[in-house]
């Protein structure tokens, strides 16, 4: 067999063990990724998961790291691809609010218990933490290659209204409405800003 080949085959394992792990990520949160539980769901020995994986660390920040690529991959190139050759800031707003409420709001929990995790162990996680940086960075590349002013602003305060909604989002009891309209508004307001300070 080839070099290639196993290559490929080790690929397509690792693939195959991070989408496991992403199942159980968005079911059960970090804590819930063990061997086990991610071998049962890939259909493979534990050993087959410890083998790429030594460390359950490893394993939760190499699975987060992939949901943050498959993430940033998919919003920037929805984004992209609808606004073409446009300029229309609210446009861009109004695209932004749709790949955001595209989001199962159940799925985002998970998402903040392993950012939280990553911030209490920050010399454990550096991983997930470079994972985690993935987002505002492409956000502020997008926004440059449309020259709106101050991407490198705009970029990480983007990111900053999206936790906000989707951690009061996803809050026990909040009467907060999950709402569209205002996120969209907050967004043409920070653009406005924007522009207005050229």
């Amino acid at each position: 067999m080839g070099k290639k080949m196993v290559q490929s085959r080790a690929w397509a394992k690792q693939q195959l063990i991070l989408n496991a792990a992403l199942e159980v990520l968005y079911t059960g949160g970090p804590s819930a990724i063990t061997y086990r539980a991610v071998a049962g769901k890939a259909g493979i020995p534990v050993s087959g998961v410890s083998y790429y994986f030594p460390t359950l660390v490893e394993l939760v920040q190499a699975a987060f790291a992939h949901y943050f690529t498959l993430l940033v991959s998919k919003i920037t190139g929805n984004i992209l691809s609808g606004m073409g050759e446009s300029r229309d800031l609210k446009l861009l707003a109004r695209l932004f609010t749709d790949e955001i409420f595209a989001r199962d709001k159940p799925s985002l929990l998970p998402l903040y218990e392993t950012l939280l995790m990553a911030a209490r162990h920050p010399e454990l996680y550096s991983a997930a933490t470079d994972a985690i940086a993935q987002l505002p960075r492409a956000v502020t590349a997008g926004l440059n290659s449309m020259e709106v002013p101050e991407s490198e602003v705009l970029g990480p305060a983007i990111i900053a209204i999206i936790d906000g909604f989707s951690i009061r989002g996803i809050q026990p009891g909040n009467h907060t409405p999950w709402n569209r309209e205002a996120f969209q508004r907050s967004l043409e307001f920070l653009f406005l800003g924007a522009l207005s300070g050229r």
